[in-house]
């Protein structure tokens, strides 16, 4: 489990203040608000992505494995085996 000093540890070494170049504004203030709480939002929305992403390809590759199965017409001929031996015909 992850506390809130790991949280707030791995916060500041992945994420720095976004500061207005200082020829354009001298202000501290203009700086972008970034919270934690946005940041891992930010973080998760990416890993989100990812992993919708991968089931999306697999899923398709899924799909294109399966689907020749259901492309060839239904009939005596490709039927290997009888499943009912007494309505033969």
């Amino acid at each position: 489990m992850i506390t809130d000093k790991e949280l707030c540890a791995d916060f500041k070494n992945h994420h720095r203040k976004r500061l207005a170049p200082k020829r354009y504004d001298c202000n501290a203030t203009t700086q972008a608000e970034f919270t934690m709480h946005l940041f891992y939002r930010k973080e998760f929305k990416m890993v989100l992505d990812t992993l919708l992403k991968l089931t999306n390809d697999n899923l398709k590759s899924c799909i294109s494995s399966i689907q020749p199965l259901f492309t060839q017409p239904f009939n005596k001929s490709n039927i290997p085996f009888c499943l009912f031996p007494h309505q033969a015909v």
